[in-house]
C-alpha cells in the first residue's frame, strides 16, 4: 500500500499544473470578473422596474415569490454553470494526461529508470487511472464550491441592491452543500461509468508509435463502420457514447441530446450502480488496464 501511495503522489506532482493550477487560475479569473462587476455595479445605482399588465417587479426578478419549484430549477442551473468552467477544464487535462502518461515516458525513455523500481506494471497504470479519475476531481470540486458562494456573494448584493427581495433566501435555498455531495458521490460513481473510455486510452498511451489522440479517435470507427455495414445497427456507436457522457454527473454542460438520462438526487446517481451497463464496463475497462500493463511490460521505447 506504501508503494501505491508513493505512485499516487509521484503522478500526482506530475500532472499538478493541469489538474492543480489551471483549476485555480480559472477560480481566480471568476473572482476578478465578480469583483469586476461588484465594482462597476457600486459606481452606479442598481435599479429595477419591469412593468407586466401593471404589476411590478414580476415573480420571474421578485425573488420572494419564487415557488419550491422555481428555487431548485433555478439554483440547479446557477451551479451547473458555476461548475462547468471547471469541469471543461478537468476534461482536457483528464485527456492529455491519460493519452500521454505511458506515452511519454517511452519517448524520454524514463519508463526504463521506473522499470528499476520496485514496483509492478500494473501498479503504475493503475496509479496513473487513479489520479485523474478520482484524485484530480477532487480540485475541481473545492475549486466549483468557491464558485459557486462568491457567485452567491455577488446575486446577494445584486438583490439588496436591486430591492428584488430578501438576499438570504438565495443562501437558504442554494443547495451548496447538497450539490458538492452530489459531486464528490457522482465522480466517485463517473470513474467507474468511464472506466473502459480512460482504461482505453491509456492503451492506446502505451501501444501507439505517435498521435495517440488520432489513434484513440480512429481506432473505434473501423469497428463502428463494420457493425453499421454488416448489421446496420449501432451497438457499439451508442456503447461507446454513453461511457462517454458524464451520467452521474449534474447536467453542467446543458446538452439536451444525451442518451443517458439526467441525474437530479442522490438516488438516481446510485441507481447506476445496479445497471448493467456499468458492470459491463468494468469488466472491458479491467481487460485493458490489464492489456496496457502487459503492454508496458514489452515496450520500453518509442
Amino acid at each position: 500500500m506504501s508503494i501505491f501511495l508513493t505512485l499516487l503522489k509521484r503522478e500526482w506532482l506530475e500532472a499538478k499544473a493541469p489538474f492543480f493550477w489551471f483549476q485555480v487560475g480559472a477560480l481566480a479569473l471568476f473572482a476578478l470578473f465578480g469583483l469586476l462587476l461588484l465594482l462597476i455595479g457600486g459606481s452606479a445605482e442598481v435599479e429595477v422596474h419591469i412593468q407586466s399588465e401593471g404589476v411590478s417587479p414580476i415573480t420571474h426578478f421578485f425573488i420572494n415569490e419564487w415557488s419550491e419549484q422555481d428555487w431548485q430549477e433555478r439554483m440547479l442551473i446557477f451551479r451547473n454553470l458555476a461548475t462547468a468552467p471547471f469541469y471543461l477544464i478537468y476534461l482536457i487535462a483528464a485527456l492529455f494526461m491519460l493519452l500521454g502518461a505511458l506515452y511519454d515516458e517511452r519517448k524520454d525513455r524514463s519508463v526504463l529508470f521506473w522499470k528499476s523500481l520496485p514496483v509492478t506494471d500494473l501498479q503504475t497504470v493503475l496509479a496513473k487511472l487513479v489520479t485523474a479519475t478520482w484524485i484530480a476531481p477532487a480540485v475541481l470540486i473545492v475549486c466549483a464550491v468557491l464558485a459557486q458562494l462568491l457567485g452567491l456573494v455577488g446575486l446577494s448584493i445584486f438583490v439588496w441592491r436591486g430591492e428584488l427581495g430578501d438576499a438570504s433566501l438565495l443562501w437558504w435555498h442554494s443547495g451548496v452543500l447538497m450539490g458538492a455531495f452530489q459531486l464528490v458521490l457522482g465522480f466517485l460513481i463517473q470513474g467507474l461509468w468511464t472506466l473502459p473510455i480512460l482504461a482505453y486510452l491509456l492503451l492506446v498511451s502505451v501501444s501507439v508509435p505517435r498521435m495517440a489522440l488520432l489513434w484513440a479517435i480512429a481506432v473505434p470507427v473501423i469497428p463502428i463502420m463494420l457493425e453499421g455495414a454488416l448489421f446496420q445497427t449501432r451497438i457499439l456507436a451508442t456503447g461507446i457514447a454513453k461511457h462517454i457522457e458524464p451520467a452521474a454527473l449534474p447536467n453542467f454542460l446543458g446538452s439536451d441530446d444525451r442518451i443517458m438520462p439526467v441525474v437530479s438526487t442522490v438516488g438516481d446517481q446510485l441507481a447506476l450502480l445496479l445497471t448493467p451497463d456499468l458492470w459491463i464496463g468494468v469488466i472491458i475497462g479491467a481487460a485493458f488496464l490489464y492489456a496496457a500493463a502487459r503492454v508496458r511490460g514489452i515496450s520500453n521505447e518509442l
